[in-house]
Formats: C-alpha cells, structure tokens, sequence
C-alpha cells in the first residue's frame, strides 16, 4: 500500500471516529464502528508486512 493510500485511510478512521458518538440509531452505529475496526485491521496487516 502507498503512502497516499495510507493517509486516506488514516483520514477516513479519523473522520469516523469524529462522527461515531453523534450517530444515534444503533444500526448506523454498528456499521460505522465496524468499519473502524476492519481500516484498523488492515493496517496493521499493511504495517506487519
């Protein structure tokens, strides 16, 4: 993965994370939360390689 790839995907976990106490039904929530943990699953695999 490139570094500009990395840096989107840095991004878009911070953006989540921003929004994440916001969302107010469950469903969204729990969608928006494991988003999260799959970008920050993926980079670590990125970071192990």
């Amino acid at each position: 993965m490139n570094k500009k790839q990395e840096q989107g995907k840095a991004g878009t976990c911070a953006h989540l994370s921003a929004i994440l106490p916001q969302i107010k039904d469950s469903d969204t929530k729990q969608i928006v939360s494991t988003t999260l943990k799959k970008l920050n699953a993926l980079s670590e695999k990125c970071v192990q390689n």
